[in-house]
C-alpha cells in the first residue's frame, strides 16, 4: 500500500449545524459515509472476538480509526477516497475474520465482491431500530464515537495508542445492531446478543444515557492521551499571547488541527524568510516552547471561514481537522494522504517555492491578542488563585463556552454573551470562536485575562480543581454548550458533575425530547434563551 493510503485521515469542517446533514455533500458521498459505517459495525464484531481471546489487531485498529474519522457529515472528502478507505477495511478483515479466504495482495475479486454486497445491504437507522429515541441515542453514540476516533487519530499520530479506546469504538459501532446484519460475515458471534445487539440484555433509555456518558469518558481519556502526546513532543503549553494580525512579508497559512504538520512546516522554512501563520485549531500550538520556539510562527489568523483563506496572499496548507471551502483559490494544499474534495498533496518545499513566489503582505495589522495555553496543568495550577479571588469578591463566576463557529457569527448568540458578562467573570472559550471578537479588549479579573482559550480536556479538569481549592463541589462555575458538534462535549463534562450546565438557544434536532428528559435526571441541564435574560439567571 502507498504511504498516502496508509496516511489515513480526513479534511474536517469543524462544527455542523446538523448531526445529520451533509454539509453541501452530495448523494453518492453520503451513502459511501454510511457504507463505510455499515462495514466496520461488520468488522467490529469480530475485532471484539479477536481481542476477548487476547489477540492484537493493530492494523485493522488503525483502519477502523481513521475510517470512522472520515465519516463524519462535515468531513471534506470525495467518492475516490471513501472507495479507498473502503476497501482498506474489507482487507483488514482479513486479520479479524478468517472467513475472507484469500490474501490482501490476490484477492481483488473477492475484494470487489464484498464491496458490491456492503453497498447493496447497508441499512439505513429507521431499519436498524424502529424506536425512536434509541436510533437518537445510536446516532450520538456514533458522533461521539467519531470525535474519539479524531482524537485518537492525533494521539497516534505522536505515536500514541491504547486498546481501551479502540475496544471502546469497536463496542461503539455494535451497540443497538441487531446481530443477523453480520451472521454471515462473521460466524463467531456469542448467542447471548439480543435482538437490539446488546451482549446479554436489552437497554432501556436510561441505560443508553449511562453507555453516551461512558463514551464521554472514553473521550476525555483519548484527548487526555493526545494531550500527553503533544507535550511529550512539544514541551507543556504555557499561557500565550497570540497575535490575530499579520507582518509585512511572505506568508503561509496551516490551518486545523495536526500539530506535527505545523512542525514539519516551520522546519522547512526556518531559513526561507516566510511568515508561518495558523488558523483554526491549531492556534493552540503557539502556547508549545517547541513550536514557539520558531521566529517565524508569526500569529493566528483568527477571523476567515475557510472561503475568506481565499484571498491569503500565500499558501495554504489544510490540515486534520480543517474547514475547507468550496472556493479557497488555486495556492492551497492538502496534508499528504488526506483525501479531500479539491487540492493538491501537501509537498512543503512545493509550498515554500510558492510562498516566495507569491506577493505576500505589504502591510501591518494589529488585529488584537488572545491568550492561550491554559492547559490541564496550568489550569490547575491557577485553580487555587481563581479561589482566592472568589472569596475575596474580586471574582464572581467562571464561564466556560462550546459554541459552533456559527454562534459567533455577527447577529449570533455568543458574540452578545460575551460582550454583557460584568467584568467580574472569567470566561473559558473552547472552540477559538472568540477569535472574531479579539479587537474588544475584556481585560483581566483575579490577575486572570478575563478571556482564555483552553481546550475540552483541560476545562474538564479545572472544574474539579476548583472545588477542591474552594473546598466544596459547589462552585460558580457554568458550562455553556451551543450546537449539534458540542452535543459529545456535553456528554463529557456531564462525568465531571462540577458546575451548572446549559445548553442552547436551539436544541439539536439529533436529541428527541425523551432523551433530554433521560439526560436530565443524570444532570439538571438549562436551556439558553436571550444573552441578557441568561447572564442574570446563572448570576443570582
Amino acid at each position: 500500500m502507498e504511504r498516502a493510503e496508509r496516511r489515513i485521515a480526513m479534511i474536517q469542517r469543524l462544527c455542523t449545524e446538523s448531526a445529520e446533514g451533509r454539509n453541501d455533500k452530495n448523494n453518492d458521498v453520503g451513502r459511501l459515509q454510511d457504507v463505510i459505517v455499515y462495514a466496520l459495525r461488520r468488522m467490529a464484531y469480530g475485532a471484539l472476538h479477536r481481542h476477548a481471546q487476547g489477540e492484537a489487531t493493530p492494523e485493522a485498529d488503525d483502519v477502523m480509526a481513521a475510517a470512522l474519522y472520515a465519516t463524519r457529515p462535515d468531513a471534506s472528502v470525495d467518492v475516490p477516497a471513501l472507495q479507498r478507505l473502503l476497501r482498506d477495511i474489507v482487507l483488514a478483515q482479513k486479520r479479524v475474520n478468517p472467513n475472507l479466504d484469500c490474501e490482501a495482495d490476490s484477492c481483488s475479486q473477492t475484494v470487489a465482491a464484498t464491496l458490491a454486497l456492503l453497498k447493496q445491504d447497508a441499512p439505513s437507522a429507521d431499519e436498524l431500530n424502529a424506536n425512536r429515541d434509541i436510533r437518537s441515542a445510536m446516532l450520538i453514540l456514533l458522533a461521539l464515537a467519531r470525535k474519539t476516533a479524531g482524537a485518537r487519530f492525533q494521539a497516534a499520530s505522536l505515536g500514541r495508542r491504547d486498546g481501551e479506546v479502540d475496544d471502546f469504538l469497536y463496542s461503539a459501532l455494535t451497540a443497538g445492531i441487531p446481530p443477523q446484519y453480520f451472521e454471515t460475515q462473521w460466524e463467531g458471534i456469542p448467542d447471548n446478543y439480543d435482538e437490539n445487539g446488546t451482549h446479554g440484555r436489552s437497554r432501556n433509555l436510561d441505560e443508553w444515557v449511562e453507555l453516551l456518558l461512558q463514551g464521554g469518558r472514553m473521550a476525555l481519556k483519548t484527548l487526555e492521551m493526545a494531550d500527553e502526546a503533544a507535550a511529550d513532543m512539544y514541551g507543556t503549553p504555557q499561557p500565550t499571547p497570540v497575535s490575530l494580525g499579520h507582518r509585512p512579508g511572505r506568508a503561509l497559512l496551516v490551518s486545523g488541527g495536526d500539530m506535527r504538520t505545523l512542525h514539519e512546516v516551520l522546519e522547512q522554512t526556518v531559513k526561507a524568510d516566510i511568515a508561518v501563520y495558523t488558523h483554526g485549531g491549531l492556534l493552540k500550538a503557539h502556547a508549545y516552547p517547541r513550536l514557539r520556539s520558531y521566529p517565524h510562527l508569526a500569529g493566528h489568523i483568527g477571523e476567515p471561514g475557510p472561503e475568506g483563506l481565499a484571498h491569503f496572499p500565500g499558501p495554504v496548507l489544510f490540515t486534520a481537522g480543517a474547514s475547507i471551502g468550496q472556493s479557497c483559490g488555486d495556492a492551497f494544499f492538502t496534508s499528504e494522504g488526506y483525501p479531500a474534495d479539491n487540492g493538491s498533496p501537501g509537498d512543503e518545499a512545493a509550498m515554500k517555492n510558492l510562498a516566495q513566489a507569491m506577493p505576500g503582505f505589504s502591510d501591518e495589522i494589529f488585529g488584537g491578542e488572545i491568550t492561550t495555553g491554559f492547559g490541564r496543568k496550568t489550569l490547575r495550577a491557577v485553580a487555587p488563585q481563581v479561589a482566592d479571588a472568589l472569596r475575596a469578591g474580586t471574582l464572581r463566576h467562571v464561564f466556560v463556552l462550546d459554541a459552533c463557529a456559527a454562534d459567533w457569527s455577527e447577529g449570533a448568540y455568543f458574540p452578545e454573551f460575551l460582550q454583557l458578562t460584568p467584568p467580574d467573570t472569567l470566561i473559558l472559550d473552547l472552540t477559538g470562536g472568540s477569535c472574531r471578537m479579539a479587537d474588544k479588549s475584556l481585560g483581566a479579573a483575579g490577575g486572570l485575562p478575563r478571556l482564555m482559550h483552553a481546550d475540552l480536556f483541560a476545562a474538564a479538569g479545572f472544574g474539579p480543581a476548583l472545588a477542591e481549592a474552594l473546598g466544596s463541589s459547589r462552585v460558580p462555575l457554568t458550562w455553556l454548550f451551543s450546537g449539534a458538534s458540542a452535543v459529545s462535549g456535553l456528554l463529557a463534562l456531564l462525568t465531571a458533575d462540577i458546575g451548572s450546565v446549559a445548553f442552547g438557544p436551539d436544541l439539536p434536532d439529533v436529541v428527541t425530547p425523551n432523551l433530554w428528559a433521560a439526560l436530565g435526571r443524570r444532570h439538571a441541564i438549562l436551556r439558553l434563551g436571550s444573552p441578557a435574560d441568561d447572564i442574570k439567571s446563572l448570576l443570582n
